[in-house]
C-alpha cells in the first residue's frame, strides 16, 4: 500500500509541476469588422500589455496571434492588466484604444476605420463556446488521455478488474463533462468558476469510480487517482493546443 502511495504521489507531483507551468491560462477573443480595403491590406496584429494604464511603454507583447481571414483573433496568455492592439497593414499601422481585462475568457468586437479603432466589451456573464465542436473536441480527448492513462496504471499494479474499472471512469466523465461545461463553467466566467468546477468534478468522479468499483481501495487513493487522470487530460488538452498552433488549422479544420 505504501509503494501505490508513493508512485501516485510522485506521478501527481509531476503532473503538478507540468501544468504549473503551462497554468490555465485566461483568454481573449477579438471579432473585427473592417472598413473599406482594410481587410485585404491586413499583414498582422500585435497585442500591447501595459501594467498601468498611465504606461507609455508595453511591458509585453504577444507578436502572434492566431487569426481566421483576420476576421477572428484568439489570444491566450498570463495578461497583464491593461492592453491595446496594434494593426499592421501593407500601407500603415494603427492602434486601438488601451482597454482593461474583463473575465478569464474575454470577447471584444473590434471595428477598424480608416483612422481609427473602436473596442466594444461583449464579454458574457457566462462562459461560453461559439465552436459547435469544441464541446466533442474537449470530450474525446479528456475520455481517451483519462482511459489509456488508467489503463497503464491497472497494468503497473496488475488490477484484475481493468474493464469494470474503464466504465466507471467512462461513465463518471460522461456526466462530469456536460455538467462542468455547461453548469459550473457556464455560470461563471472566471479562475473562480473553475476551480468550483474542478472541485466538482474531482469530488464526483472519485465517489462515483469508489462506488462502482465497490471500494476497491480507500476514497483518499481514488481521489488521487482520479486527480491524476484530469491531469493528464490538461495536458493532452495543451498538446493537442499546441500541435494546432504550429501546423495550423489546415491539418485537422474539421476537428476545431
Amino acid at each position: 500500500m505504501k509503494k501505490t502511495t508513493i508512485i501516485f504521489f510522485l506521478a501527481f507531483l509531476s503532473s503538478f509541476t507540468v501544468w504549473a507551468n503551462k497554468s490555465i491560462k485566461p483568454s481573449m477573443t477579438f471579432l473585427i469588422e473592417y472598413d473599406g480595403n482594410r481587410k485585404e491590406n491586413f499583414l498582422q496584429l500585435i497585442q500591447l500589455q501595459y501594467n498601468t494604464a498611465q504606461d507609455a511603454i508595453p511591458a509585453d507583447t504577444i507578436a502572434t496571434i492566431g487569426c481566421d481571414f483576420a476576421e477572428k483573433c484568439l489570444s491566450s496568455k498570463n495578461y497583464a492588466a491593461f492592453h491595446k492592439l496594434m494593426f499592421v497593414f501593407a500601407d500603415d499601422t494603427l492602434f486601438s484604444p488601451m482597454f482593461g481585462k474583463n473575465a478569464a475568457h474575454s470577447v471584444y468586437k473590434i471595428k477598424v476605420s480608416d483612422s481609427d479603432i473602436s473596442v466594444v466589451d461583449q464579454t458574457p456573464w457566462f462562459s461560453r463556446d461559439d465552436n459547435p465542436y469544441a464541446f466533442f473536441r474537449t470530450s474525446i480527448i479528456t475520455m481517451v488521455s483519462e482511459l489509456l492513462g488508467l489503463f497503464v496504471v491497472l497494468l503497473i499494479f496488475g488490477y484484475p478488474n481493468k474493464l469494470r474499472f474503464l466504465l466507471a471512469v467512462l461513465l463518471a466523465n460522461i456526466v462530469s463533462l456536460p455538467v462542468f461545461t455547461f453548469g459550473v463553467m457556464g455560470l461563471s466566467n472566471s479562475l473562480l468558476g473553475w476551480l468550483f468546477g474542478m472541485v466538482f468534478v474531482i469530488f464526483y468522479e472519485s465517489y462515483f469510480v469508489w462506488h462502482f468499483m465497490k471500494k476497491p481501495a480507500s476514497f483518499g487513493k481514488i481521489a488521487m487517482l482520479v486527480v491524476f487522470l484530469n491531469f493528464l487530460s490538461m495536458l493532452a488538452g495543451g498538446a493537442f493546443l499546441f500541435f494546432n498552433m504550429t501546423f495550423g488549422r489546415e491539418m485537422n479544420a474539421w476537428f476545431l
